[in-house]
């Protein structure tokens, strides 16, 4: 993909929701950070994955507790199959089954 730099994707691609693709690259590159934190400071091993997916979800569920249903479905929902809202109002994600 010729618009996706190491720091995100810096212009708009048909079907790509560009500031939900930023939002979880930064949140890859805090999850690599603590990563290499815990094993330098308490030189133990810590999976990035486990580390990334209990970011992303506390930090997409806060978002869901405090922003308007609409503009969250807009920026996390719409054209993302990352995080889905089921029927009963609760996110579901996609990676959970994954690592």
């Amino acid at each position: 993909m010729e618009g996706v730099v190491a720091v995100g994707v810096n212009e708009r691609m048909k079907g790509l929701n560009v500031n939900l693709c930023n939002y979880v690259l930064s949140h890859a590159r805090y999850a690599v950070k603590i990563r290499r934190d815990v094993a330098h400071l308490e030189r133990r091993t810590v999976d990035v994955w486990d580390v990334l997916k209990r970011i992303l979800s506390k930090n997409i569920q806060m978002a869901y507790a405090y922003l308007d249903k609409d503009i969250f479905l807009e920026s996390f929902v719409e054209g993302c199959a990352l995080v889905d809202v089921n029927d009963n109002g609760n996110l579901v994600y996609a990676y959970d089954g994954v690592g």
